[in-house]
């Protein structure tokens, strides 16, 4: 039997790609190991990871935040650890300390000024959630719920909470098949990347 193998470079690439993503995840959730996750005293084995990215200035985000409060006081205390990074280049940390603030927003909030978590997962768009296991294999990733048909156009009432189902799952160790949504919300704007170097 002849099998084909892509060429080096190829493979390179695809090894590449996948260390880029691990990093990526481990870097949104691995600072969390000892914060606010795990001073209510739950002592239950870690099940999984919730990275969202957010923005300060977009008013979907902020839309958001109740709920991600929400699930946050639900599943922090069972193995699920959360992070929301900020890659918005004008977030400053006084911005951020006073979005956190305002909002009550308990997710530990790490600012991406270079973009490079946001880059390495490809996210396009804020808010939107990525949710890794416990083997950090990405399991979903997409909107929080579908309250807003498209940018501007709120629904009277969620239909579908994608983010709640996901996480529900996720505590009760059930297997979840990965799968995507299409974020609604504002567009992550991208800087130029410096080529001079390279």
């Amino acid at each position: 039997m002849i099998r084909h193998f892509p060429n080096l470079q190829e493979l390179h690439q695809g090894m590449k790609f996948v260390a880029i993503l691990f990093l990526a995840a481990f870097s949104c959730v691995s600072s969390l190991a000892h914060n606010q996750d795990h001073q209510k005293g739950g002592q239950s084995a870690e099940v999984g990871s919730v990275c969202v990215f957010m923005d300060t200035g977009c008013p979907i985000a902020r839309y958001h935040t109740r709920t991600l409060r929400l699930l946050h006081e639900e599943y922090a205390g069972k193995g699920i650890r959360f992070a929301a990074v900020f890659p918005a280049a004008n977030t400053t940390k006084k911005s951020l300390q006073a979005f956190v603030g305002k909002y009550k927003f308990p997710l530990k909030a790490i600012l991406d000024p270079g973009q490079a978590r946001a880059r390495a997962l490809k996210a396009t768009i804020v808010p939107e959630v990525f949710v890794f296991d416990r083997n950090e294999k990405l399991i979903y990733r997409g909107r929080i719920d579908d309250r807003f048909a498209a940018v501007g156009k709120r629904r009277p009432l969620t239909r579908t909470h994608d983010l709640a189902d996901v996480l529900r799952a996720l505590s009760a160790s059930e297997t979840i098949e990965p799968r995507k949504t299409k974020a609604i919300g504002c567009a992550i704007t991208f800087r130029q990347k410096d080529t001079s170097r390279e």
